[in-house]
């Protein structure tokens, strides 16, 4: 009985404090250094991996839209407000497109353009036709990236840029064996 009396009197005393510990904090919220544990819903914390932090334009990888293959894109913005974008459609985008560091020179008409808002915090992902704008550079050696622009509240608009993607053999094969016939006379 002598061994299990020092064993009771510990796991009373534990019980104490945790009835204490309750009882002065109701709200059930424990801090810890930098971590708040609560009984409000848990929220996923973004960390930046763009070098410029604001708006990251992630390549995530390959798709098919009508047998053309396509570009995946992950567009997040990590600025503390809200980035205005223009396009034909909400949570899509027509980038622009370097090669090997040099921007692409190109027209755009912008008739038709919303403008769209891209809340703190938020993301979307959009599609796009690889052969539309990787077709002039495919029998180069390089690497791509692709930007568009956002504007926060009255500053002026900054272009935002993936990191470099290459895109392989076999994938360079795929885009020019599917570009519909009006883009094959750039592959000849």
């Amino acid at each position: 009985m002598k061994k299990y009396g020092l064993k009771i009197l510990v796991g009373l005393i534990t019980f104490a404090i945790g009835v204490v510990i309750s009882w002065i904090n109701p709200t059930g919220t424990i801090t810890y250094k930098n971590c708040e544990l609560s009984q409000t819903p848990i929220q996923n914390v973004i960390t930046p991996t763009n070098r410029n932090g604001k708006i990251e334009i992630r390549f995530k990888g390959y798709g098919r839209t009508e047998n053309r293959p396509t570009l995946i894109f992950e567009i997040t913005n990590y600025n503390l407000k809200s980035a205005k974008y223009w396009s034909f459609s909400e949570r899509t985008i027509s980038p622009f497109v370097k090669f090997n560091g040099k921007k692409r020179e190109e027209l755009r008409c912008g008739t038709g353009l919303k403008e769209f808002n891209l809340q703190s915090g938020e993301s979307f992902t959009t599609e796009i036709m690889a052969d539309v704008y990787t077709r002039e550079f495919l029998k180069k050696q390089g690497d791509f990236q692709f930007g568009y622009y956002f504007g926060f509240g009255e500053q002026e608009n900054k272009e935002f840029w993936s990191d470099p993607i290459m895109i392989s053999d076999e994938w360079e094969k795929d885009i020019i064996e599917n570009a519909p016939s009006f883009l094959k006379e750039n592959y000849q």
